[in-house]
């Protein structure tokens, strides 16, 4: 029998994400699009206290799972996604799909002109610049374009593959002796709701990959060969696993760490596919590297420091790159490591968009508890950042403003420093006692 807790935080969900499914243009309706996440963010954080203060107590999987499939495909009801990104996947699926390298040529090269719609291509963002998106992505792309391209299809694809997530996250869970229910911090999480179904972003389908290459854990050398191929997949969605390498390879076995080198290799091949375009396939990546810039913690007061762009750029990277290795070291859980790497790297990031934090979702679960409350609060603050999304519709400028960035970092770093101060503070009465 379903708890009353879950019942009532399945109850706020559902209000969340069908008021969501009213709005023609989310964005634009900025102050009930938050309304609507309230609500659903309510039912989230009292179904993950059901899930953690009752373990002993199974969780209604069957009422996680399906309300984590029907919340992520409601979302797609508005014809409206939360961001253009989907546009730009589907123009490279068009491109690639016509015999062009999209790395090639910027949307704007008049070799593509006769590729232009009246429907995706005014929509493509950046299209002065050529793309940054990597072979796996470019395959999932031109999957899009050949099934239609129809502007939902990518949120369709995002949804089901964060939904496949939260079914691995069951049983990493239940693998390490723990509830199964505590995925529905991942399941139910309005943020990744959000982006999946409402914003489409391929990020879900780097995610996907990367857990199911964590679902291989141990075993065989063939299955750790699939492990290598599955992650090898995740870096050419988006690079953002480069990070845990030396966390997942410290975690293999000896006997397993060279099937799975070379099942990375293997799926890393796949650049080639783009070979023809040589070092034009930097060309996009290194623009957005350089000049990219949002929602940042660490990068603007580096900056006011005086180290300039470029230093601080390459100081961030360096950080993240020592800390890649540090971690590891320390906490030996890979979960646990990869988490924290994840959340070091979104800190340390000079952009963060919200599809960002979809990487650090499967991790809190396995985060240290200072850290899993911070990260918890980091994904509830996240979404108040669309707001820089509706000052351009309103006033015709990208801004962030100030409210914004405080709400979207301050509860986060707070709470995680509370919460290490109050699990130092029980550790040294308990010296004392």
């Amino acid at each position: 029998m379903t708890s009353p807790t879950f019942s009532i935080a399945a109850a706020f969900v559902v209000l969340g994400v069908a008021g969501y499914a009213t709005l023609e243009a989310p964005t634009a309706a900025y102050p009930r699009l938050m309304a609507y996440v309230a609500l659903a963010s309510v039912g989230w954080l009292l179904a993950r206290h059901a899930a953690r203060s009752r373990p002993e107590r199974a969780a209604p999987l069957g009422l996680i799972l399906g309300l984590a499939l029907a919340a992520r495909l409601l979302v797609v009801v508005p014809y409206e996604p939360l961001s253009d990104d989907l546009y730009r996947y589907l123009w490279d699926g068009r491109v690639a799909n016509a015999g062009i390298d999209p790395f090639a040529h910027p949307p704007t090269s008049p070799e593509l002109a006769d590729l232009r719609d009246d429907e995706i291509w005014p929509r493509v963002n950046h299209p002065d610049v050529p793309t940054i998106y990597p072979a796996v992505a470019q395959l999932a792309f031109r999957l899009l374009d050949a099934a239609g391209g129809d502007p939902r299809s990518p949120r369709v694809l995002a949804a089901f593959a964060d939904f496949a997530t939260v079914v691995l996250l069951v049983g990493l869970l239940r693998r390490r002796g723990r509830p199964g229910g505590l995925a529905v911090v991942a399941a139910w999480c309005p943020l990744a709701i959000l982006e999946t179904g409402g914003g489409g972003h391929v990020d879900a389908l780097g995610v996907f990959l990367l857990v199911a290459s964590l679902a291989l854990e141990g075993g065989t050398r063939a299955r750790a060969l699939a492990a290598g191929i599955l992650l090898g997949a995740s870096i050419l969605v988006k690079p953002v696993a480069v990070f845990l390498l030396p966390a997942l390879a410290l975690a293999r076995p000896r006997g397993e760490r060279l099937p799975w080198v070379i099942g990375g290799l293997i799926a890393l091949a796949l650049v080639f596919l783009h070979a023809d375009a040589g070092a034009k396939m930097f060309t996009g990546f290194r623009t957005y590297a350089e000049n990219w810039r949002f929602h940042d913690l660490v990068y603007g007061p580096l900056v006011r420091l005086g180290l300039g762009p470029r230093g601080a750029r390459l100081v961030l990277a360096a950080a993240l790159g020592i800390a890649s290795i540090v971690v590891p070291l320390r906490v030996r859980d890979p979960l646990a490591a990869g988490g924290i790497v994840v959340a070091m790297l979104l800190a340390l990031s000079p952009t963060v968009h919200p599809w960002y934090a979809l990487w650090l979702v499967p991790f809190v679960p396995f985060l240290p508890r200072a850290l899993e409350l911070g990260a918890t609060t980091f994904l509830l603050f996240l979404p108040v950042v669309y707001a820089s999304a509706w000052t351009l519709l309103r006033t015709g400028e990208w801004t962030e403003p100030l409210w914004s960035r405080v709400l979207g970092w301050a509860p986060a770093l707070l709470v995680t420093a509370w919460a290490a101060w109050r699990q130092a503070s029980a550790s040294r009465r308990a010296g004392s006692g």
